[in-house]
């Protein structure tokens, strides 16, 4: 049951990433993010009450914390795949957020196994696979920066939400709905942009929030279900999805370099996230 429901976690994940992809093309990703994050706040709270859980101050403020990362990932993860190749944009964010914990794991003195270490030396020339001039450059110079800094959110995401206790339920995912959309709002103010979308998107925007809801709940039960180093790799696949429709549907060209990047980059993920847990 628990890789079951740590697949679809995945499944679902990619797929709204690939739908806020094309729905970002319509409308700004700093826009778009807020009735997203709106939804998947109200989605959260009633998700927490149905799930068992005793959330304290201190798992509330590192969710809080979180919370910043995924307001940035969200903003710029949009603003990426509104500029670029979803295929591409979505294994850069992902690897750079995989990337980056283990990184700073390191230099505080963290020794990781060879997996995870593996899985470092894959991910740097994965992304110079990735970002190769070709029908992606565009990409590569403009998407791609933002793609790195939503990369840099996710990090932040992850590494503040594994120090909540897990006695608090998804409470502290509560909270990081909440200070998201405070630093949404906060940040597009700063670019200057509306922050609420079109009437004729705030469904669908909607959608998008609910669905990451769900999907989010579904690895916390998968985790519960199954052994974490079974249920991590497994939710860590989501790329694969957006590549697959990007493709498919969207018709986006990839080199060969690049189709070895993605590869490279998602057989990273599953490493780093794999090893030590």
């Amino acid at each position: 049951m628990g890789p079951a429901l740590a697949l679809a976690s995945a499944i679902l994940y990619g797929i709204i990433d690939f739908a806020g992809g094309k729905l970002s093309r319509r409308v700004d990703g700093f826009s778009l993010a807020l009735p997203v994050q709106m939804a998947g706040f109200i989605s959260m709270w009633a998700l927490a009450l149905l799930m068992a859980g005793q959330p304290g101050i201190r798992s509330l403020a590192w969710g809080a914390l979180s919370g910043i990362g995924s307001g940035i990932a969200i903003m710029f993860l949009y603003r990426a795949m509104g500029l670029g190749q979803i295929s591409l944009v979505v294994p850069l964010t992902a690897v750079v957020g995989a990337a980056l914990p283990t990184a700073l794991g390191l230099v505080l003195g963290e020794r990781p196994g060879p997996l995870a270490l593996t899985g470092l030396v894959a991910i740097l020339p994965a992304i110079w696979l990735i970002t190769q001039q070709g029908t992606s450059f565009a990409m590569a110079m403009t998407g791609g920066r933002a793609a790195v800094i939503a990369g840099c959110g996710v990090a932040l995401q992850y590494s503040a939400i594994a120090q909540a206790d897990a006695a608090a339920g998804l409470w502290p995912m509560a909270a990081n709905r909440m200070s998201s959309i405070l630093v949404i709002l906060a940040g597009a103010r700063m670019a200057r942009v509306p922050v609420w979308p079109g009437r004729r998107y705030v469904g669908s925007a909607a959608w998008l929030g609910i669905v990451a809801a769900i999907s989010l709940a579904l690895y916390q039960v998968a985790t519960r279900h199954s052994l974490v180093s079974i249920a991590v790799p497994l939710a860590s696949l989501y790329p694969v999805v957006p590549v697959v429709l990007g493709v498919t549907l969207l018709h986006e060209r990839l080199s060969r370099l690049q189709w070895l990047g993605v590869a490279t980059a998602t057989l990273g993920i599953v490493l780093v996230v794999s090893d030590g847990h």
